[in-house]
């Protein structure tokens, strides 16, 4: 799915990831890079990727905060302008998104959803048996002395 926005974003010069960062200054106004990267819940990594080009090309801008170990990044005049060109591709990319999952691609995501909720349950079986498990073998181990 990713690409599906990612393609229709390339028109306004704009990875996916790219946009939900303007999209979240935009709504968060001046934020730290950690706040940032909280708010779209991105790996420090991923989130330096993304933000470098829009700093570069001067989208957004970063500035120190009131101690040199806090860095602010805040939205430009030019990144509100490529907010508002994306937006358009944005949704024509949820249209197209939707479209793709059809209810053939609902019901396997449905199924690996389901698949996935059984793994989950069966650990905790596991997690749960696993201390009755070792203190029989223990009773075990001490009943032989």
């Amino acid at each position: 799915m990713k690409g599906v926005y990612d393609q229709a974003l390339r028109e306004a010069d704009l990875s996916s990831g790219q946009f939900a960062l303007l999209l979240a200054l935009r709504i968060g106004g001046p934020l730290t890079k950690r706040d940032l990267a909280e708010m779209v819940r991105a790996e420090r990594s991923a989130l330096t990727r993304n933000l470098h080009p829009l700093i570069r090309r001067k989208l957004v801008e970063e500035r120190e905060g009131s101690d040199r170990r806090t860095r602010f990044v805040s939205l430009t005049p030019a990144g509100v302008e490529a907010i508002q060109r994306g937006i358009p591709r944005w949704r024509n990319a949820q249209k197209r998104a939707t479209q793709l999952l059809s209810q053939e691609g609902m019901n396997h995501l449905l199924g690996a959803v389901q698949r996935s909720l059984e793994i989950v349950s069966k650990s905790e079986q596991l997690s749960e048996d696993l201390p009755i498990a070792k203190r029989r073998a223990s009773d075990q181990a001490a009943a032989t002395f």
